[in-house]
């Protein structure tokens, strides 16, 4: 309905902030769509990790913080590089390069992961760092540099509308693939579930059943609930990454067809 009326109205007004041509822009289009995936990824990446260090392994909010930090760093030490082989390669081999790290980061998450094992989550945030800011920059110069300058400000806010339009959209379906698959999972078991929280309402059966930390903490770690909880959690979490995965691809296979070399301004 919103986007109906937004429609509605961008066809009345004289200065409409959304440019449907620019769209025929070859690089604009190409690398504001990929772009705009990649930052779905990372929204989902930061709803997904933090859930399951903290809800999972019961690491502490600052513990969770700071293992984050593998996300961020690439972005704040490489960006300067990244610039250079950009002028010097143009976007394209960047881009692809960047999401074949994403793909290879998702399958670690979905693959390898354990409570016990450290090394996917280290790994998988430290490549998603490094494939964010390999896409980041290129991705924004090649798009915004096809663009003729007098409507330069319309594209970079067509591109950054379409960049959060992305990331919505990839949250919300990255939490309906953890949701599903997590109830799915314990659905044949929510008898023994409830049975075993009967001291709790429904609605904080609802919150613990996603939280098997709480649960341990209420009720031993020798609780029959606990492994089923675990397994449905790790479950959710994996092919919610198994979809980030596939992202990955469809970007890969969408920025092929980004030219060799993007104009400079």
């Amino acid at each position: 309905m919103s986007i109906c009326v937004f429609v509605v109205l961008e066809k009345k007004t004289k200065v409409p902030l959304f440019r449907p041509d620019l769209f025929l822009q070859r690089s604009f289009l190409l690398s504001a769509i990929p772009n705009s995936w990649m930052v779905g990824f990372i929204w989902v990446v930061f709803f997904l990790i933090p859930l399951y260090l903290q809800n999972m392994v019961g690491y502490t909010p600052l513990k969770v913080g700071v293992l984050l930090l593998l996300v961020t760093l690439p972005v704040a030490f490489l960006s300067v590089p990244v610039t250079k082989l950009y002028r010097k390669w143009g976007a394209k081999p960047l881009v692809l390069f960047g999401f074949s790290i994403l793909a290879l980061s998702s399958l670690s998450q979905s693959l390898f992961i354990t409570r016990e094992a450290f090394w996917p989550i280290g790994l998988g945030c430290l490549g998603i760092g490094i494939g964010w800011v390999l896409i980041w920059g290129p991705s924004i110069s090649c798009s915004l540099s096809s663009i003729p300058h007098n409507v330069a400000g319309i594209a970079s806010g067509m591109f950054t509308t379409l960049q959060e339009l992305g990331a919505v959209i990839s949250l919300a379906i990255g939490g309906v693939f953890f949701q599903m698959t997590y109830h799915s999972l314990l659905a044949p078991q929510m008898n023994q579930i409830n049975a075993a929280l009967y001291n709790f309402s429904s609605d904080q059966i609802e919150s613990l059943i996603t939280n098997p930390v709480a649960v341990e903490h209420y009720l031993g770690e020798s609780s029959p609930i606990l492994p089923i909880l675990r397994e449905g959690f790790l479950g959710g979490y994996q092919n919610a990454f198994w979809f980030l995965f596939g992202m990955s691809l469809l970007a890969m296979l969408l920025s092929l067809f980004l030219p060799k070399k993007a104009p400079l301004g």
